[in-house]
């Protein structure tokens, strides 16, 4: 998929996020659903039949909280300076050519051409 990515196929209309989130939650739920059935058959002495079966969406809640905070989280940090970020669109052929200068005082020279 990564490899899919780099070539630039369905990144216009966010098909590969869209699979690799699906995925994720999908294995998400699959890894929530082997631990109940587990816990059904290898069952603790002390826990009760409704508490293995809350257990499953009670994880994907948890996870899914603790998820969102880390993303925003995440997402604020580190913040971006404007000396090495830029976004570029174009509609037609075009060959542009930008310069990074990185806070390590490093800098790239990069010339793009889109089709």
């Amino acid at each position: 998929m990564l490899a899919l990515i780099d070539r630039g196929y369905g990144c216009r209309m966010g098909v590969p996020t869209l699979l690799m989130a699906a995925a994720t939650a999908d294995n998400a739920f699959t890894i929530t659903g082997f631990s109940v059935a587990l816990t059904f058959v290898f069952p603790e002495p002390d826990s009760s039949v409704a508490m293995v079966v809350m257990k499953g969406p009670l994880e994907v809640a948890i996870g899914g909280l603790c998820g969102l905070v880390l993303g925003l989280l995440l997402s604020r940090l580190p913040p971006k300076s404007p000396s090495n970020t830029h976004t570029d669109t174009h509609t037609d052929r075009q060959t542009d050519t930008h310069t990074d200068t990185h806070t390590d005082r490093q800098t790239d020279t990069h010339t793009d051409t889109h089709t």
